[in-house]
């Protein structure tokens, strides 16, 4: 410790602490701070992952929802028979399509509705529709 005298008191002096540290509170409240700055960082960290997840597994159920229409575009008009159909993917991953006959005897039209589906509970994504019409090129 260090003491000083006081200036214009004769035999007082005043004991003057050192301020070179931290106090117990204040490590722990800075403790406190930067503990929930990192649990808030890595919880979005987590969550936006499970999104980049989750929409990975939807943009690849589209396209193969989409690459079933392309099939069916690319075959001759008169060869695509009406009817439901389906096929497994991928494990948990079923694909559904449908298709009708609506054309009328001056116009031939077929309709195309292609679902794909996670079979897995909970499903990692919500169902993929895609919905086109046939015409004879």
């Amino acid at each position: 410790m260090t003491y000083r005298k006081i200036p214009g008191v004769s035999g007082a002096a005043v004991c003057i602490r050192s301020q070179r540290g931290l106090t117990l509170l204040e490590v722990l409240v800075a403790g406190f701070i930067m503990m929930t700055v990192i649990i808030a960082f890595g919880t979005a960290l987590f969550m936006g992952r499970g999104f980049i997840d989750k929409e990975g597994d939807r943009q690849r159920a589209l396209a193969f929802a989409q690459q079933k229409i392309e099939e069916l575009r690319s075959e001759v008009f008169n060869n695509i028979t009406p009817g439901e159909y389906n096929d497994n993917l991928a494990p948990n991953l079923l694909r559904i399509w449908t298709i009708e006959d609506k054309g009328t005897a001056n116009l031939q039209l077929k309709t195309v509705s292609v679902t794909v589906s996670s079979t897995e509970e909970p499903p990692r994504f919500y169902d993929v529709a895609l919905n086109t019409v046939l015409t004879p090129q």
